[in-house]
């Protein structure tokens, strides 16, 4: 249930989305990390250790973890991975050199356990720059299709200027609210039944009492009806507000709630009996 909760309250953007920025040293991380942040270049230095900054996009509220790229720092990465959702690896399209050891970086991090459930969005950095790597070439040279267990993308993009970072965020924002993918499927069947059996008990009963004084002063028997249908369409829509893009019968079960709903609260209205 507490997961459920959550759920429903990161769609109101109150709940912080943890990504880190990783990636080889020289690769743009803190330029990129500062252009999000603040709209314009600052000038860096190669970070020891790591930064850390918060910021909001679109109603969501991110906590970014830039992470030292430099051989000596690499291997502290992993004490970083708690609870992260998302994993921002940047690369030096004009470094072909060092893309093998990147790849190795990058496969050998997603084989830790604390982030197997999180999203993967590669920045090809440095675009602006004559004879840089493609994005489609990075992908290539990285074997991203391999990776069957991570939602992914690979974005190109320049931090100087910030061109493509925010369409990388689009991605993520959208990533944010597919939840079937962060969650092993027999999670999101008990999170669809609590979800179901809290929306029907909790609207029934409180329609069933704000509805109560029109029971009594029209005779009728349709608050109850409408109590009913009412419960049925909120938890279809919450439903597949939760799950959108996750399946189609997630959206089949959810048009059905939605459409079984209305038809109750639209049914003619009985007069009960006289006793």
């Amino acid at each position: 249930m507490g997961l459920l909760l959550s759920k429903i309250w990161s769609l109101f953007g109150n709940e912080e989305h943890k990504l880190l920025l990783v990636g080889l040293d020289n690769a743009g991380k803190t330029t990129i990390l500062y252009q999000l942040l603040l709209g314009e270049t600052v000038h860096t230095r190669p970070t020891i250790g790591s930064n850390v900054e918060e910021f909001v996009w679109k109603n969501l509220r991110f906590v970014m973890w830039d992470l030292g790229g430099q051989q000596s720092l690499r291997s502290a990465w992993n004490t970083y991975f708690t609870n992260s959702e998302f994993v921002i690896m940047v690369v030096d399209s004009t470094d072909r050199q060092r893309l093998s050891l990147c790849r190795d970086e990058l496969h050998q991090m997603l084989k830790h356990e604390e982030l197997t459930k999180a999203c993967l969005l590669v920045y090809a950095n440095k675009q602006d720059v004559k004879g840089s790597m493609t994005a489609a070439e990075i992908s290539e040279q990285l074997e991203l299709t391999s990776i069957k267990q991570h939602p992914w993308h690979i974005q190109a993009c320049c931090g100087l200027t910030g061109e493509g970072l925010h369409l990388g965020l689009e991605w993520i924002a959208n990533s944010t609210s597919v939840v079937l993918h962060l969650l092993p499927i027999g999670d999101s069947y008990i999170i669809w039944g609590a979800l179901l059996v809290t929306m029907v008990l909790a609207n029934t009963w409180g329609c069933r009492h704000y509805l109560r004084s029109l029971d009594a002063a029209t005779n009728s028997a349709a608050p109850t009806v409408i109590s009913a249908g009412s419960s049925y369409v909120l938890s279809g829509v919450i439903g597949i507000a939760l799950f959108e893009e996750a399946s189609s019968m997630t959206w089949w079960v959810g048009a059905m709630l939605i459409v079984f709903g209305l038809a109750l609260v639209a049914q003619p209205r009985t007069k009960k009996k006289e006793q």
